[in-house]
């Protein structure tokens, strides 16, 4: 891997740009009434996942962040286009309601939205759909931020990360939500 002076590791960003277009032809494939075009592309968020536990492990292997700084810095990088991109999906629901595909805006599920729960609105989904990525996203910086927070030992650094999200399953798995986000992390969680 060939890293530039700012630690941008260039084939990474290339497959950044390969799952970036995967994810944009699956989303007009998918508009497209023609059966022609083949439904492969959808990998593309699975690559996402990869790159994104990959650049996690290597900022947190550098050893310059602490747990507050590392959350925040991943905060500040989300949240402010998140949120603005959330208040025009919840104002173009509320001004015309029949826009969006079936689903409601509600306070609380506008809320759990910019703080990346999922909740029983919308089937689990945020207000803003393709957001449910970033609940996982966020979940993981979570659950990286406490095991640099909490685990000093470095021998024990993964096994910890491991026990932790195994417990967010448990968590699940008893609360039994049942929303399409609670499917999709236990999923993720049993691979």
């Amino acid at each position: 891997m060939h890293a530039t002076s700012r630690q941008t590791i260039v084939s990474i960003q290339i497959l950044r740009a390969v799952a970036a277009l995967s994810v944009v032809y699956t989303h007009c494939a998918d508009k497209v009434v023609c059966s022609e075009f083949p439904t492969t592309g959808r990998f593309g968020v699975d690559i996402f996942f990869i790159i994104s536990g990959f650049v996690i492990a290597y900022v947190v292997s550098r050893g310059e962040d602490g747990a507050g700084k590392f959350l925040i810095k991943r905060v500040i990088r989300i949240e402010p286009m998140y949120v603005l991109l959330t208040m025009v999906m919840t104002l173009t629901a509320v001004i015309f309601p029949g826009v969006m595909d079936n689903n409601e805006v509600s306070v609380s599920g506008f809320i759990k939205s910019i703080l990346f729960i999922p909740g029983p609105e919308n089937n689990g989904l945020p207000v803003l759909d393709q957001g449910w990525t970033l609940n996982y996203e966020m979940l993981f910086y979570l659950i990286m931020s406490l095991c640099v927070l909490f685990v000093k030992n470095r021998k024990r650094f993964t096994a910890a990360c491991v026990l932790i999200l195994i417990f967010v399953t448990a968590v699940l798995q008893i609360s039994n939500t049942g929303t399409m986000a609670h499917r999709c992390f236990l999923s993720l969680s049993t691979v």
